[in-house]
């Protein structure tokens, strides 16, 4: 289900970036590792989390996420179903809106991290000219 999410989410977190500012710049870029992947989603959240879920519940519809999830809450021992809970009151759909938010920012780092490390990765000219030495 996610999977299905995911290219819809990545072009929502990709127009949402285009308008990513920071009020010190260079903090981000001294930071160090992760210090813009964890700044992104700090300041947009509130701003993602509606559209994400939006998906989630479109993708969750087609694919019958609900259902899915309160069968294996229910048949898991009853275990499960007291642990997380189950039913209408169970948002799932926020749920896999976080775990794609926390997807995206786990490919996001990575490419920070390489942006970070090594040069050949700074395919902009504002990331040429952010990290010369």
């Amino acid at each position: 289900m996610t999977e299905k999410a995911a290219p819809e989410a990545v072009t929502v977190l990709v127009k949402t970036a285009t308008q990513f500012k920071s009020d010190d710049p260079e903090a981000v870029i001294k930071g160090g590792p992760g210090a813009a992947t964890r700044l992104f989603p700090a300041t947009h959240w509130e701003e993602l989390e509606p559209q994400l879920v939006t998906l989630a519940r479109k993708s969750g519809a087609e694919r019958k996420l609900r259902e899915t999830y309160n069968n294996v809450m229910l048949e898991g021992g009853g275990l499960l179903g007291s642990l997380l809970g189950s039913g209408p009151s169970v948002d799932i759909e926020s749920q896999v809106a976080q775990g794609l938010l926390g997807a995206i920012g786990t490919c996001l780092a990575e490419q920070e991290g390489r942006i970070r490390s090594d040069a050949s990765a700074r395919q902009t000219p504002a990331l040429q000219e952010a990290f010369k030495k």
